[in-house]
């Protein structure tokens, strides 16, 4: 047994001072107190001064291979356009070597912020590789996350349709992802760090067998399944012309709109819409900082919280969201509400700052069925110590009420560092740095950008449409 103590712990929003959590061998929590009626019980004490100790963030929404592309989207066009010209095109060059190179600098950016629960939505089948499946990406970013330490709920995703050419990528055929699914839940299934979760791409890449087979899924493991829907305007036009009706209308259509659903963004759902969802409490995920970074729209915040439906943050394509964090994600969720309503402190007025917090941890946790969001006896041991000896935190108010929440939650910047992450009882990240060699991954991702760079030097001001689509060798 190791007690784990920090000047002040996180229990359900209150920083009890001079608390511990005692973790046993298999990395779960057996019980919470007063640090001096623990020690006794403790093979090993860890102590932490200036530090807060607080449960670990959870992402819901998470596309790792997109980290590949940062730093490329430097052309005047649409980022529908750089997607279909770009990062549609090069994702043909991801072989299984450049796989694990970028998800493990992905993953080490998630733990790094403190996230313990990374929900990917995998949809990269192919990369490289022309048949579908061979190259076995969903087996590989398993093990990946399990050498590196963190939790992983795997959203397959189904991704059936679609020009051949330009989703070579990503398209599945629908039985090939209804056999890799099964195969990876059950070898996975009893797992304690891994959670497999049925996905749909968009209602242009997926068929509605497809969306039906997904929620068919979900019924029989008794789990959600996450859709991103309504995004764009031009997702609405297709929805009409496809299903002759909105998005969310569509679902409800095709008989999947229940309570297992989870929406993703959900940009462009109207007011009734939003109320067809309140009766099924599963939260929406939405992705400020990508949203804001591609150019989208904000969904309908207010009127979620009118709704009464959670909210959860998350960070979708990093490629375009250089920095991520998830207290950063609830201030532009917060900030981009003033900027509209021209007041102050919008959602808190709708909200308690408690609830505000769990956006990054609790409405996560909801969205990807997982028990991990909160310290108590019996769940795992995932959580993060936070140095509060740091600048954004002074002055300290009172940890006794709401104003230290809020100034954790709004004074979390760049100069804010996790100092240690443990995942299920596990030291992830060890006095601000991560645990595991990165070395080899840098080397490898170092030298796929530089072939890029020397394939798009004669592109240098050129649009969209003059990219080369021609992948590096």
């Amino acid at each position: 047994m190791e007690l784990w103590s920090a000047d002040r712990v996180c229990i359900k929003g209150r920083f009890e001072r001079d608390w511990g959590i005692m973790v046993d061998d298999e990395g779960v929590i057996q019980s919470i107190g007063p640090r001096d009626q623990l020690v006794a019980n403790a093979k090993s004490v860890r102590q932490y001064s200036d530090h807060i100790l607080l449960p670990a963030f959870i992402n819901p929404h998470h596309i790792g291979f997109t980290r590949i592309f940062r730093g490329l989207f430097d052309f005047n066009a649409s980022f529908q356009e750089l997607r279909q010209k770009l990062v549609w095109p090069l994702s043909q060059a991801i072989d299984t070597e450049l796989f694990e190179a970028v998800y493990r600098l992905a993953l080490a950016e998630q733990a790094l912020s403190g996230v313990a629960s990374v929900g990917e939505f995998h949809y990269l089948h192919n990369g490289y590789f022309k048949e579908p499946g061979r190259g076995n990406f969903g087996e590989l970013l398993i093990s990946i996350a399990k050498d590196m330490g963190l939790r992983l709920n795997l959203v397959y995703t189904f991704f059936d349709q679609g020009s051949s050419e330009n989703t070579r990528a990503f398209i599945q055929p629908l039985d090939s992802s209804l056999e890799e699914f099964q195969a990876l839940y059950d070898r996975y299934r009893n797992d304690p760090l891994i959670n497999i979760l049925p996905g749909v791409h968009s209602l242009e890449h997926t068929s509605s067998e497809a969306i039906i087979a997904a929620a068919e899924l979900a019924e029989k493991y008794d789990t959600n399944f996450h859709v991103c829907l309504a995004e764009r305007e031009s997702e609405l036009e297709n929805a009409r012309l496809q299903y002759g009706t909105t998005p969310l209308r569509a679902l409800e259509k095709m008989g999947v709109l229940n309570e297992r659903l989870v929406v993703i963004n959900g940009t462009h759902l109207d007011e009734e819409e939003l109320h067809m969802l309140r009766d099924f409490e599963n939260p929406m995920v939405i992705c400020p900082s990508a949203s804001l970074a591609r150019g989208d729209d904000f969904p309908n915040t207010l009127g979620l919280i009118r709704e009464e439906i959670p909210i959860a943050v998350g960070s979708s394509t990093i490629g375009m969201s250089n920095v991520y964090s998830v207290c950063n994600e609830i201030q532009w969720l917060e900030f981009s509400q003033r900027s509209l309503q021209k007041v102050m402190n919008v959602l808190c007025s709708q909200t308690d700052i408690t609830s505000l917090w769990e956006l990054g941890t609790v409405n996560g946790a909801t969205a990807l069925n997982l028990n991990s969001a909160l310290l108590m006896p019996g769940s795992p041991a995932d959580f993060m110590l936070v140095r509060i000896s740091e600048v954004g935190f002074r002055p300290h108010f009172k940890y006794s009420d709401n104003r230290f929440l809020n100034q954790l939650i709004y004074g979390w910047g760049n100069q804010v560092q996790v100092t240690d992450l443990l995942v299920q009882g596990r030291p992830i990240v060890k006095n601000g740095y991560i645990c595991s060699d990165l070395s080899d991954s840098i080397y490898k991702t170092e030298t796929w950008s530089q072939a890029v760079l020397r394939s798009m030097e004669k592109s240098a001001g050129k649009t969209a449409d003059e990219v080369p689509t021609e992948t590096p060798s």
